[in-house]
Formats: structure tokens, sequence, C-alpha cells
């Protein structure tokens, strides 16, 4: 029996079925990622139409080949990863591990954000932050950075230009009421509820020119039927960043008598969401969440201007800088505009919105020299500790240093 068994092995050829299963295993995937012919085959099925994850991959492209590259290692390291990135099978899996997370788990597959209650995303770090809120440790840090921010506003005016330090809002601290039920807050009430009224407080003694886009966005959660906030961002609506834009053009106009932008009002609409309201959203990579939701549209009613002289406005801040810009962009005399994202990532350009890698001179000739109005905006997660804000002041500072006679 045994020997016939032995015999029908040998003719079927079966005895061979490991080998080659092996030589599959180690051949297929290179095929898959030169020809891609899996992403051709199912291209209409939204997980695997292509090799695209987002927020969660640095753009890999073909390393160049040399003998230096070659003997550092750098070759390898570079290829790998552009072999990863390029290879069919990884967004697929990274997919379905993230639809599995969501719908059978109900979490969110990724670490940075958080799934709340209603179906509401936030990201971990702004909740951590919100429930570790202690208005006693942080006073001496705001009121340090209150003098540093004067100092940086009596740099300017002595120069006949205007600093104006902008705060914006974490969605946790305007809609606390969706974070998950349990979650570990070690923040009291009173640390959570008045920890921007104390940071306020104290930039107001100190007499900083303070946007306080916190407060509009407050405002908005009051007076509108819908919540300053979409439900798959992390950055405020269209209408939380108009009032924001408003609140920039009312102080701007209160303190600078030398010129004034003109202000403008605005109606809003409902419909889908921007890609800026579904950020979060999308950076799961979940296929389908069934997080079906709208947002506010506005259409500005900018004031009309006999003649547009337009104020060159620098700015260091961060992605809610962007959002502002967008409504200020739209009114009928709109800044220049040179956006420093987190003073090192971006230079942005306004009107326009065009994008480069930082300049660093033209920085320091913009912030310093050109610019009517300089703008600082930090998010309220990281008030007063933010490393853009401290780069922008020794900035300022180095400058102070320079400009002091020798001794």
């Amino acid at each position: 029996m045994r020997q016939f068994l032995f015999f029908l092995l040998q003719r079927s050829m079966l005895w061979r079925l490991p080998i080659l299963l092996s030589a599959a295993m180690i051949v297929v995937p290179s095929l898959l990622v030169y020809g891609n012919a899996l992403h051709k085959v199912v291209a209409s099925v939204p997980m695997y139409s292509d090799t695209k994850l987002r927020g969660v991959q640095v753009p890999a492209t073909m390393p160049e080949l040399t003998l230096q590259s070659l003997a550092s290692g750098e070759f390898p390291r570079q290829y790998a990863a552009y072999f990863g990135q390029h290879f069919p099978l990884l967004a697929p899996a990274m997919r379905m591990k993230a639809q599995f997370y969501w719908s059978v788990l109900r979490q969110s597959p990724v670490g940075f954000i958080t799934l709340g209650r209603k179906q509401v995303l936030y990201e971990t770090s702004y909740i951590d932050e919100y429930c570790a809120r202690n208005i006693a440790a942080f006073r001496p840090t705001a009121e340090a950075w209150a003098a540093k921010l004067m100092h940086i506003q009596r740099w300017y005016a002595a120069r006949d230009k205007i600093f104006l330090y902008v705060i914006t809002p974490s969605k946790p601290s305007i809609e606390p009421e969706w974070i998950p039920a349990g979650w570990p807050c070690a923040a009291s009430l009173a640390d959570r509820r008045d920890f921007h009224a104390a940071y306020r407080a104290i930039l107001d003694q100190a007499g900083v020119n303070v946007v306080d886009a916190v407060e509009t966005t407050m405002a908005a959660k009051r007076d509108f039927p819908f919540p300053p906030f979409p439900k798959g961002g992390t950055h405020f609506n269209a209408v939380s960043a108009a009032l924001a834009a408003q609140q920039v053009i009312s102080v701007l106009t209160r303190v600078g008598t030398w010129r004034r932008m003109d202000d403008f009002s605005f109606t809003w609409t409902m419909g889908e969401p921007s890609e800026v309201d579904t950020d979060l959203r999308d950076a799961m990579n979940v296929p389908y969440t069934g997080m079906n939701y709208q947002t506010p549209r506005v259409s500005l009613e900018p004031s009309t201007v006999a003649q547009c002289t337009p104020v060159l406005m620098g700015q260091v801040g961060g992605s809610f800088t962007y959002e502002i810009n967008r409504i200020l962009q739209r009114t009928a005399c709109p800044p220049k505009i040179d956006l420093y994202e987190y003073y090192r990532n971006t230079m942005a350009f306004y009107p326009g919105d065009r994008r480069f890698p930082v300049d660093h001179d033209r920085r320091a000739w913009f912030l310093l020299d050109a610019a009517e109005v300089v703008l600082l905006e930090e998010n309220e997660e990281i008030a007063g500790r933010s490393e853009h804000g401290q780069a922008f002041y020794d900035l300022i500072a180095s400058s102070m240093e320079a400009l002091r006679p020798m001794r």
C-alpha cells in the first residue's frame, strides 16, 4: 500500500508542491510590485484601489544607485522605503486591519486618533493635554511667556509695526462632551473649564494684543446649529475660521490706527465636508466608516474698497493658521502673507496658498524688515510651550542683541 501511494505521488507531481509554493512566495510579490497586477484587477474596489495610505506615509521616491549610496548603506534603506510604499499588498492589508479595528473592535486603528462618543474623532494628544491641565502649575510658564510676547510686541511697535498673538482652540476643550466615557482625566473640572480664561487674564494683564479664536469658537458653538469642529476632523470648521478671521481684522483695526483691513460679513450653507473636515477620518484609512456628516461652507460679503493697498503680513503658526488665511484671502483687499508653518516646516505665500521649503534668509528678512503686521499663532494645546513660538522669539531676541550698543 505504501509503495502504491508513493507511486501515485510521483505520478501526480504532488511531491513538488511545497517547492512550487515556496518559489511562488518569492516570485509573486516581485511580479506584483513591477506589474501591479493586483491593482489593475481590483481597482474598482476602494479598499484595494491604490497603494497609497493617507496620513501615515512620507512619500518615498526611487533612489538613485551610486557607488557612494551603495557603500554607505543609504541606497538599501531608501529602496526599502520605496519598495514598501509601492508594494500593492501593503495598502489593502492596512485597510483590512483598519476596517477590522473600526467595525469589530469599535476603536480607532491608529494610536494618535481616538474614537469618542457619537463617532467623534479626536487627536489623542489633544485629549491628553486637556485632561492634564493644571492652572497653578501653568501660571509661571504663562507669565514668563507673556513677558516674552510683550518683548516681541514692543520691538515691532518701535518700528511702527504691529504684532498680534493668536490663540486657536483644541477640539477637546471646545467639545469635551464627546470624549470617550471613562477616559482617565486627572485634571479637575475647574482646571479644565477655567484654563483658557486664566491664560487670557495673564496675557491681558501683560498688555499683549490677543486674537482670541478660542472665545470666538466657543461663541460659534453657542450661536450656530452645528458643532464648531467637524466630526471627523481636528480643525475648526469654516464658520469658526471666519469668526477667527473677523477677530484678526477687529484687533488689527483697534491697535493699528495707521491702517485698517476692512471687515466682512458672511452667510453659510451646509454641504459635503471638505478634505480639511475629514483629515482624521481619512488618516485612519478605514474604507467604510459609515461617518456621514455635513459641514458649513461660507460665502463672504466683503466691504467694498475704493483703493486696495494690501497689508504685508508675516505669520508664524501651525495648521489652524491655514484655515484663517483661507478666509482672509477672500476679503475685498486680502493681505499679502508669508506664513512660516511651525517656523521651519513650510513657507506659504498668499493670496494663492503657494507652498515651498522654508528659505531662512527670506524668513528673517520678511519677519524682521518687510512685514507691517506680524502674527504668531499657537494652539491652546501647546500655548506658551510651542517650539515654533520659542524659535520666533529667539529670532527677535537675536535682533535685539545685535542692536545693543557695544560696551
